[in-house]
């Protein structure tokens, strides 16, 4: 088994590297367009570490491929210093400009774009890339109008781009048109040159399981995986797979990120300690469970390790067949209450549930007035852990409306295990 810390890049004390030239950096474009990042690494270790490029394109480059191996966090570095290092690159302006989308949301970036203007001396490229990116501030913060005014002006400057297909599922989705959304994923694989665009495979991944159609988007996975060597590709197969109850599979593909992530950095190294400490506790492996937790080393997970070290005689694991309901926008307690119905074979339509009772989220008193109404029987109690074994035990499923300081949400409850 590989351990994720000692697979860090040593850098070397006396090797010369030779610079990077434009044709270099096409190279390893080439390369990362294939999906072929370990190959792409493996390439640019000629030219020493990526935080010592200098070029604002390699810079740029560096970053993509960073965000690919294993560290988010040195990409996201890379594209900072790119554009400090040169502000009139266009494609460094858009990957600074994605970066601050990712880590401060998109009021910041609209802000920032907007200051930035329509930059007409730009690249097309890029600046249909600028143009879908102000699409996809817009549509995250629900105006859609406005967001497809700016997507309509990035494919016309890059008409048949794969990437603003994969922009526009993103705004389909945003708009709950999940069937157009997945069309326009597949749309991208049709115009890229290379079959498994990474962007197109996981996005058409996505909307396939938010349709229910969770086999056909892990069929998707395997055989992308099969083809290219891509990282978040990699975590987004295993976290079906877990989805799925398949936790012996998911075990193996964490192995393989490790493998395809020579660039792990810490936060991501602990995030898939817990990961991997979840798929070994759900394969019975409790003492390799109790291992990654202490990897973890938070106050949760120590103490989790501390009560897998002397497991109750009596464990076992309770689950019930709750089927996925994908909620729109503010929707969770129709979403939840349609799921409960589908496991109880009592009739509750998502969509037509939301309609009759919410506005701009869901109030309790019509969540329970709904209920009442149609044959369900709601009644207050207590959430203690004692409730919820007990009636896990009975195969019972309940929803619960909760109230907290930040936010409201309606959880059901479904799956307990004593230790």
């Amino acid at each position: 088994m590989l351990r994720a810390s000692n697979l860090r890049p040593e850098r070397p004390a006396t090797e010369a590297f030779r610079g990077i030239s434009a044709a270099d950096v096409q190279d390893l474009r080439d390369l990362y367009d294939r999906g072929l990042c370990l190959q792409a690494y493996q390439k640019s270790k000629v030219f020493g570490p990526f935080q010592d490029w200098t070029e604002t394109e390699a810079r740029v480059m560096a970053g993509r491929l960073a965000a690919n191996l294993g560290s988010v966090r040195l990409g996201r570095q890379l594209h900072f210093r790119a554009y400090r290092h040169d502000h009139s690159c266009a494609e460094a302006q858009y990957y600074y400009a994605l970066a601050v989308f990712e880590a401060r949301g998109p009021l910041v970036v609209w802000n920032l774009l907007k200051r930035w203007g329509v930059l007409p001396e730009a690249p097309p490229r890029a600046r249909s890339d600028l143009f879908a990116l102000r699409a996809r501030a817009a549509g995250a913060l629900r105006d859609f109008e406005t967001a497809e005014q700016w997507l309509e002006k990035a494919e016309q400057l890059g008409p048949d781009r794969a990437w603003h297909c994969i922009e526009r599922a993103h705004l389909l989705e945003g708009e709950d048109r999940y069937p157009e959304a997945l069309a326009a994923a597949r749309r991208s694989l049709e115009l890229h040159p290379y079959s498994w665009y990474r962007p197109g495979v996981q996005a058409i991944a996505h909307l396939l399981q938010l349709l229910d159609r969770d086999q056909e988007a892990l069929d998707t996975l395997k055989q992308a995986n099969e083809q290219i060597e891509n990282g978040p590709l990699l975590l987004q197969m295993a976290a079906l797979q877990v989805e799925l109850g398949h936790y012996h599979e998911a075990r193996l593909t964490y192995e393989k990120f490790v493998e395809a992530a020579p660039l792990l950095d810490d936060d991501t190294r602990k995030w898939l300690d817990v990961q991997r400490c979840r798929t070994s506790y759900f394969c019975g492996d409790f003492a390799q469970s109790a291992e990654f937790a202490k990897a973890a080393g938070d106050d949760f997970h120590n103490q989790f390790a501390e009560r897998l070290a002397a497991p109750s005689p009596d464990t076992r694991r309770v689950q019930l067949p709750v089927n996925f309901v994908r909620q729109h926008y503010k929707t969770c307690a129709p979403a939840t209450i349609a799921a409960i119905g589908r496991f109880w074979q009592m009739r509750a339509n998502h969509l037509a549930l939301a309609e009759a009772i919410c506005y701009d989220g869901t109030p309790s008193h019509k969540q329970r007035g709904w209920a009442e109404e149609n044959g369900w029987v709601v009644r207050e109690f207590t959430l203690t852990w004692d409730a919820i074994h007990s009636g896990n035990r009975r195969n019972r499923q309940r929803s619960s409306s909760g109230r907290d300081r930040l936010r409201r949400h309606a959880p059901d409850v479904s799956l307990a295990r004593p230790l």
